[in-house]
């Protein structure tokens, strides 16, 4: 994923008056550094451009504020598959955020360590990083990491239920943390999301 150059929120209100779009669709306006979409896309948009590779669901998957009626099914970070969420505002029915998300078995720490490697490759360190262990049997262990590039803000969240203690370990060079394997711990959830700057919470620590 590659974050293009923003526009100006001035040519984009511009754009909604001429247009006559309404204050919902030029708050969802704006590049996602998502393979050229756009925020605000609608599902027909989407489809459209991504063809074959997208997915129309019968039924939309609930995610609170949107619901996700298109899919990539297979869209690789680090190497590995993932599943593209396109999360519609469900007042607008316009695209609110983008969800790349592992299938949850496939969720464990050879797959994160390889996304979170791939991020740092392309946008550089994060812009925060809180990794939390408990030290407890059913602690959950989470690695939170935020890049914030100009008006998109990337957020990379991995979840573990852990059986034991999970311990990060630096890397020097690069300072930045992967965890070191941990046979007793079940994984739960690895995503990486996408959305306009200012529309959630901009720090790690509790993880959406």
């Amino acid at each position: 994923m590659r974050i293009p150059r923003v526009r100006a929120w001035t040519g984009v209100a511009m754009l909604a008056l001429v247009l006559g779009a309404s204050p919902a669709a030029a708050q969802f306006s704006g590049d996602t550094g998502f393979e050229g979409v756009q925020f605000g896309a609608t599902t027909a948009e989407l489809l459209q451009r991504f063809g074959a590779r997208a997915t129309r669901l019968n039924r939309p998957l609930d995610f609170g504020d949107a619901d996700a009626d298109v899919v990539l099914r297979r869209h690789e970070l680090g190497g590995y598959p993932f599943i593209v969420f396109f999360q519609m505002d469900r007042a607008s029915r316009m695209l609110k955020r983008i969800q790349i998300e592992r299938p949850r078995h496939g969720a464990v720490l050879m797959v994160h360590n390889a996304a979170i490697a791939a991020l740092v490759a392309q946008y550089g360190a994060p812009t925060q990083v809180c990794i939390q262990s408990i030290p407890r049997p059913g602690g959950q262990a989470i690695d939170e990491r935020i890049w914030r590039l100009g008006d998109v803000v990337v957020r990379a969240v991995f979840r573990e239920q852990s059986l034991g203690l999970l311990v990060p370990r630096k890397l020097g060079v690069d300072d930045w943390e992967v965890w070191e394997p941990s046979p007793e711990g079940m994984p739960q959830q690895l995503f990486v999301r996408i959305t306009p700057a200012g529309t959630e919470p901009e720090r790690c620590g509790k993880p959406p």
